[in-house]
């Protein structure tokens, strides 16, 4: 597990901010932005540290992430203020635990991620990932490294 830092608290703030922008910038549902992002490009270089802190211009991401994916599917929105908080808190948990992005996607929905923020969003991050895993059966870190691809 790697220590929350400085680092990490940039990037889960612009990956929250570039969540929440999306949210009410695109045409998509909410689902569909968090699925388009987290098997982006963009995501991928998020998760390898081959991202540049002079780039975290949101707009610019948004229109990077836009070309690439169709974000026109579905109308349900769940609000910025939500989105923020499940972008930073997807963020953290890759960040802190070494996981990519597309693994994140193939363990969790996002349906599940904004069905808990009411529960969940006054916790710490580290807190609300531990529920989350435990809400969907993955207690044990070993057993959790084993079903979720680790990065490099």
């Amino acid at each position: 597990m790697k220590t929350f830092d400085s680092e990490g608290m940039t990037l889960c703030r612009f990956q929250g901010d570039l969540f929440a922008y999306g949210e009410d910038n695109s045409d998509c549902s909410s689902s569909c932005f968090v699925r388009a992002f987290l098997y982006s490009s963009l995501a991928k270089r998020l998760d390898t540290g081959d991202f540049y802190f002079e780039a975290t211009d949101v707009p610019k991401a948004f229109a990077e992430l836009a070309s690439e994916k169709s974000l026109s599917r579905g109308n349900e929105k769940r609000g910025a203020k939500i989105l923020y908080w499940v972008g930073y808190l997807l963020r953290y948990w890759a960040y802190t635990e070494g996981v990519s992005s597309a693994a994140l996607a193939k363990r969790i929905k996002p349906s599940v991620l904004f069905g808990v923020y009411e529960a969940y969003h006054g916790l710490s991050m580290a807190e609300a990932v531990e529920r989350i895993k435990e809400s969907i059966g993955e207690k044990d870190p070993k057993a959790i490294a084993r079903r979720i691809y680790l990065r490099k």
